[in-house]
């Protein structure tokens, strides 16, 4: 009645059961042109939303040209933990989309297969989408306002603590250093093997920095290092300048393959992967080795055991003709199968993808079998404990303890609080903490 106007005669007549109700209805709305409704779009419609998945997707395309490729089979692999294996075929527009596992760090390692409607390998090229952040803006003009009540207790707390760092002496046979790198090397049992009879590596280039080098127009392992790490070896198309062979050594004059040498001193350079010498007529397999497939790549200036291992790869050379100093290029693969399996796999696709951020932890000291040492360390902790997740029980309490820190005055408690329901409660709580006599 509210939606028409004038009087209506007989409203119950459009309700009761009858044939001719719902034309006589609709006739009636016609006739008082009523026909929809006023809808205004909203204005501020949020086009980014949360995620809520991680999620992997792309298109398939041919290795030679533009043209996407539909029903192309795809396995995917991510090197979470725990890891997860899925399965999928693209679409008419070659698109695929992967829900994959959560998973809590800076990247996550995937692995992508792709092969044909049978089931057989094949080396198309795998597009992955890239996400992109929205846009913030951000205000940039800020209005001068006088400090509040909590900037001045956080500020008078910060000069209390300095003071109380700038008090704290150290031992007198102690000096301060200035910042110190500290890089990791993973000894592997192959890093293990080579060491113990070549000597450790002077020079150590991790595959993701070849990697990072690489151009599209690259053909292999040594068309990178030629270009990019000069400094550290020399690549050149002389073999028997690089190995000074005698001409028992098999190698052919007039080969174009390239060959590295490692410069200052000019030594010959023999090359071992993944612990297994390469043995001369293997030589030319070397600068098509995938960047893709190199795990690190590491120089070993003037090795010990040079002489040994020069005359068991070259029988034929006169022993006392033969180098007695010599440098070791070893190079580490993945697959850690030596020269011959270092060939990247058919169909083979590798990737990073950001996931969610670790979650970040908080020191927490135990005070337990304390020795006269652990005394005089202040303990000057800002946030001194955080417990992301407590469940009250079926009587709505809960318990939790901590250490608090050496720094006397108030210290604030935050509780945040949400039901099963939604419903949400905060709280804050001050207490004093006071030196004990």
């Amino acid at each position: 009645n509210s939606d028409l106007r004038g009087v209506i005669e007989n409203p119950t007549f459009y309700f009761e059961k009858n044939k001719n109700r719902d034309i006589d209805l609709d006739n009636l709305l016609l006739t008082q042109g009523w026909s929809k409704y006023s809808h205004k779009p909203n204005l501020n419609k949020i086009i980014h939303k949360p995620e809520n998945h991680i999620s992997v997707s792309g298109y398939v395309k041919s290795a030679f040209s533009a043209k996407r490729k539909n029903n192309v089979k795809l396995s995917l692999v991510a090197f979470g933990k725990p890891k997860s294996f899925n399965f999928q075929t693209t679409d008419s527009l070659g698109k695929f989309k992967f829900d994959i596992n959560d998973s809590y760090t800076q990247y996550l390692k995937i692995l992508i297969q792709t092969a044909n409607k049978t089931g057989k390998k094949k080396n198309y090229t795998v597009k992955l989408d890239k996400k992109k952040s929205p846009k913030i803006a951000y205000n940039t003009v800020n209005p001068l306002t006088s400090i509040d009540s909590v900037t001045f207790k956080y500020i008078k707390k910060n000069i209390e603590r300095k003071h109380t760092e700038d008090k704290y002496k150290m031992y007198s046979d102690v000096n301060q250093l200035n910042e110190v790198l500290v890089k990791g090397y993973a000894l592997t049992p192959d890093r293990i093997k080579v060491a113990k009879r070549y000597g450790k590596p002077d020079v150590v280039i991790e595959g993701k920095d070849i990697r990072a080098k690489e151009k599209k127009w690259s053909y292999g392992l040594y068309s990178v290092l030629m270009f990019s790490f000069p400094n550290d070896i020399e690549v050149q198309d002389n073999p028997h300048r690089a190995l000074k062979f005698s001409n028992d050594t098999g190698i052919e004059n007039g080969s174009s393959t390239l060959y590295a040498q490692v410069i200052n001193p000019s030594f010959p350079t023999l090359i071992i992967v993944d612990g297994i010498p390469v043995l001369a007529e293997d030589y030319s397999s070397i600068p098509g080795i995938p960047p893709s497939e190199v795990k690190s790549f590491e120089i070993i200036k003037t090795a010990k055991g040079f002489l040994p291992l020069y005359l068991s790869l070259f029988p034929n050379v006169n022993p006392l003709e033969a180098p007695k100093f010599g440098h070791i290029i070893a190079i580490y693969t993945y697959a850690g199968k030596g020269l011959h399996g270092a060939k990247r796999s058919v169909g083979i696709t590798q990737a990073r993808i950001p996931v969610f951020s670790t979650v970040r932890e908080f020191y927490a000291p135990k005070h337990k079998d304390l020795t006269t040492t652990d005394w005089r360390k202040p303990d000057l902790r800002t946030l001194i404990h955080w417990q992301p997740q407590i469940v009250t029980n079926t009587s709505g309490k809960t318990f939790t303890s901590y250490y608090n820190a050496d720094t006397l005055g108030e210290t604030k408690i935050i509780v945040e609080a949400i039901s099963e329901n939604g419903e949400i409660g905060y709280e804050e709580l001050i207490y004093n903490v006071k030196k004990s006599n």
